[in-house]
């Protein structure tokens, strides 16, 4: 029974009814028994269905399914699906099981548990199964990893896998792409992420790999900068280099402009003195020729301006966008103390301010999940939509829902000292790809 986890084995084990009495294992016609409808897998490997059910027919179901009952001669199945799938192609009419009275939520909580123990989740089945445990039945992501034996951390990078287009899915689900590939595709941003994954498949790039072209990808995207010099300016030094290049080309195109209307007109000064003088038409019509060609050429000129300050441009809104999602703002609105720094016992920032200071986001992006637990209190959790996600716990109040966007800086709840804090202050976490990181590395005009 070990293998079926903690959860099943309580399930098999427990309640009112006990397995040598008829309630607790009988059999039942395999047409009353329906499917679970919370079970997280969506597609089953057809080979190893068929082995299966070959060896049902040559030794028989030794192992009984799990079901709840739903109505006199109706059943509804909580664990063993395979079995029960296995048991319908070796034509079995009947098949034992163990019944059980269990709620929506404890029976989503064991299809769970009995696939991802056993490994029998695909990355998008998986993802999709916290997030149901997470929305539907408000569990933390503390409790699922709980649950089913896993890092908070790891289920938390699950969910987020859910933001990726449903092209890049199919990837996944076609195992193309694991899991560890679509963490490296979210570090780069939304348009590029179907580009590189068809990339990583194409040059069969290792997760490790993958993870280092993608924060090449980021730094060559966020700085559009070549030299390692130039690499290292801050955001708002960048900023300026760039509004001054961009003038400079700007006036230097003008110059050239004016300079080619000046030649334009002396051309045709020198075109109407030969008329006057009634030269050669030949001579003529060479000077015209020559007029003819600058025009052409300077109007190629005013185009290939007009596209260099549109690329200008838009480098200078990437680069505006990569620092509003950059998590570098203090997140309190208020005088504060660090009461605790960071460690490898304790990944945050403690920031020790009055109850009810309003706790800021520290960059723009999109909440995660917003949750209470026993240690942390109330919860929030920002994706910034790049490589970074931060964390603000022990909060008196949470002022945003899931899925809800965020402006850098707007108000997202009150500190306060939920959980098993003493004091009010704000326990504050920066993880970068899913890993901890210290705050103080990255927030500015921190005291």
């Amino acid at each position: 029974m070990s293998k079926l986890g903690r959860g099943l084995e309580a399930l098999i084990n427990s309640g009112p009814e006990s397995v040598d009495k008829t309630t607790g294992i009988t059999t039942v016609k395999l047409e009353y028994i329906k499917p679970n409808r919370f079970q997280p897998r969506k597609t089953f490997n057809r080979e190893k269905l068929e082995e299966l059910a070959k060896s049902l027919k040559e030794n028989g179901l030794i192992q009984p399914i799990i079901v709840t009952k739903k109505a006199t001669t109706e059943y509804e199945l909580i664990a063993g699906e395979r079995r029960l799938e296995a048991a319908k192609l070796a034509n079995f009419d009947e098949i034992p099981v163990i019944i059980r009275s269990v709620s929506p939520k404890e029976q989503l909580q064991f299809a769970i548990i009995e696939n991802v123990q056993r490994e029998d989740l695909n990355a998008i089945e998986e993802a999709l199964a916290y997030r149901q445990l997470s929305e539907e039945f408000g569990m933390t992501h503390s409790q699922i990893a709980e649950i089913v034996g896993k890092e908070r951390v790891t289920i938390s990078n699950s969910i987020r896998i859910l933001k990726l287009s449903s092209k890049i899915q199919k990837m996944i689900l076609e195992k193309k792409l694991s899991s560890g590939h679509a963490r490296a595709i979210l570090q780069v941003k939304k348009e590029l992420q179907e580009q590189f994954a068809e990339y990583i498949i194409k040059n069969g790039l290792s997760v490790r790999k993958a993870e280092t072209e993608a924060k090449r990808i980021m730094e060559t995207d966020a700085l559009a900068l070549n030299s390692k010099k130039e690499k290292e300016i801050s955001f708002p030094e960048i900023l300026l280099l760039e509004n001054h290049n961009i003038r400079k080309r700007i006036k230097a195109h003008r110059e050239e402009i004016e300079i080619s209307s000046g030649y334009i007109e002396k051309l045709s000064a020198e075109n109407r003195r030969l008329k006057e003088l009634n030269k050669p038409k030949q001579q003529a019509d060479n000077i015209n020729e020559k007029l003819n060609n600058y025009i052409k050429k300077d109007s190629s000129d005013e185009k290939l301006l007009s596209v260099k300050k549109r690329e200008l441009k838009e480098k200078l809104e990437k680069i505006k966008k990569r620092k509003k999602h950059f998590p570098d703002l203090i997140p309190v609105n208020s005088d504060y103390a660090i009461s605790q720094v960071f460690s490898k016992k304790h990944p945050a920032l403690d920031f020790a301010v009055p109850k009810g200071t309003e706790v800021l986001a520290a960059a723009s992006g999109e909440v995660l999940s917003v949750y209470e637990d026993k240690y942390l209190g109330k919860v929030i959790m920002i994706d910034h939509l790049n490589e970074y996600a931060t964390l603000y716990a022990h909060l008196a109040k949470i002022l945003v829902k899931s899925n809800m966007a965020v402006q850098k800086g707007e108000i997202i709840g009150l500190a306060g000292n939920t959980g098993n804090s003493t004091a009010p202050h704000l326990h504050f976490e920066i993880l970068k790809n899913g890993e901890n990181i210290n705050p103080a590395e990255i927030l500015k005009n921190l005291k």
